[in-house]
């Protein structure tokens, strides 16, 4: 029997165990709460979600592995870049795994599991990396570092990184369920969704930004709801949460108003409670500069340039959307009414892998129900 066969039948037989050993502790531990649930779920299930979508079914997994390769290899003093520009890889973690979730793929993957290097050199890897904050690759790097360093092969390499993202993602789930004020279970909720699960056990950036989004917010709740007071230890907390979550993904920005929800009083003055709002919007807006200065630029810009994964139309910039304030209403409202429904039935996790894998209908509808449940007051 080969390995992959082996692991076809391991892999429910675990899923049943483990929800026996779940309700088995759930009721000998009956004050249980999701403070200590969370650890233990959200990493079973990453793990489960990583060996079932094998290396490169996750959307941009090429660009992830080439991204937090590049970091691996400055943080080991190694040259990063080839003749060509390409990232420069051991042979072996340059070979190409087929991207499918079928039978030939995973017994490729399962059985070079525990492969070793045998690479004679080092050649340019063929995908480009991503356009992303660096620190939000470390996790990654990290574990490729030391895949690297034990003198192992692509897969177990590339399951390391992945399983250091995993491990960052669960201490930020775990911690921000731990903070939480209430709603606790929308926070495990939210960790344990079939998207989220699947961009967490993956090489994804998101999951740095996922999990310091959740963080953050837990946070900005205990100090508005159960802190008596904000000082600078708390502070600074806020602010260095920001200025690594803003740069990978400025869509978080938004996240930054919800300081406002921390009471005036709880700073002594009014003229520490603007000096702290002050401290905190100017470390978000240093990290995102620093990182993403040459973006921004380009949005304020005039652009003509046809964007490729769009099909090749025209693209849009602030200045554009400036200039024609209408319009831009107009086409925003156009796309909620057309694809509210795909974004919502895709961000619980209707389609996953490179949005090629449908789950029935049925089931994202519990998931929606289930997630709107675990955030009314217990």
């Amino acid at each position: 029997m080969q390995i992959w066969e082996k692991l076809s039948v391991l892999f429910p037989a675990a899923m049943l165990a483990f929800l026996a050993g779940f309700f088995v502790y759930l009721y000998r531990n009956r004050e249980a709460g999701p403070d200590r649930l969370a650890a233990p779920c959200v990493l079973f299930w990453g793990i489960l979600y990583s060996l079932v979508f094998i290396p490169f079914t996750a959307p941009d997994e090429y660009a992830h592995f080439a991204s937090a390769y590049r970091l691996s290899s400055q943080l080991m003093g190694q040259e990063v870049y080839n003749e060509e520009g390409l990232v420069r890889m051991r042979e072996e973690d340059a070979r190409l795994l087929l991207p499918e979730l079928c039978i030939e793929s995973y017994e490729e993957v399962y059985g070079d599991f525990f492969r070793l290097d045998h690479s004679a050199g080092t050649i340019g890897y063929g995908h480009e990396t991503m356009d992303v904050a660096f620190h939000a690759y470390l996790p990654q790097a990290l574990g490729i570092t030391l895949g690297r360093l034990l003198g192992l092969g692509q897969v177990p390499t590339i399951y390391l990184g992945r399983l250091c993202n995993l491990l960052f993602f669960v201490l930020c789930c775990w911690q921000a369920v731990r903070l939480a004020p209430f709603g606790k279970m929308a926070f495990l909720g939210t960790a344990l969704l079939p998207m989220t699960l699947e961009l967490v056990s993956s090489l994804s950036y998101d999951a740095f930004a996922i999990g310091l989004g959740l963080l953050f917010t837990a946070y900005v709740l205990q100090l508005a709801y159960e802190r008596e007071r904000v000082g600078r230890r708390e502070l600074i907390v806020l602010a260095v949460l920001l200025a690594l979550l803003a740069p990978c993904k400025m869509v978080y920005i938004p996240l930054a108003g919800l300081c406002f929800l921390i009471p005036r009083e709880k700073f002594g003055s009014k003229k520490r409670y603007w000096q702290a709002a002050f401290l905190v919007a100017a470390c978000m807006t240093a990290g995102v500069l620093i990182i993403n200065l040459d973006k921004i630029l380009v949005y304020f810009q005039g652009t003509e340039d046809p964007v490729e994964w769009a099909g090749d139309v025209a693209g849009y910039s602030f200045s554009a959307v400036l200039a024609q304030p209408l319009e831009a209403l107009r086409v925003m409202g156009n796309t909620l009414v057309r694809r509210l429904p795909g974004y919502a039935y895709s961000m619980f996790g209707g389609s996953l892998g490179w949005l090629q894998y449908e789950i029935d209908a049925v089931l994202i509808l519990f998931l929606m129900v289930w997630t709107a449940l675990t955030a009314l007051p217990a």
